[in-house]
């Protein structure tokens, strides 16, 4: 759905942190009711050269996911 740079900046310890790209995915996740949830996910990324083009398309991609 979009691309973005995050500013760098610090965090509550006052340590610094390098700015950040990151791309938008409205995602697709199965229930176990078998309804479908639509939930926007920030995705990091190393650069956005690769994700521009696609933005608007409809992109599939694996990933691997956990609680924090």
């Amino acid at each position: 759905m979009n691309t973005f740079t995050q500013e760098g900046g610090q965090d509550k310890d006052g340590k610094d942190y390098d700015a950040r790209h990151k791309v938008q995915l409205l995602g697709e996740f199965d229930l176990p009711n078998g309804d479908v949830k639509h939930d926007l996910v920030d995705l990091k990324v190393d650069s956005l050269n690769d994700w521009t083009p696609h933005k608007g398309k409809d992109v599939t991609i694996d990933i691997g996911v956990y609680a924090p």
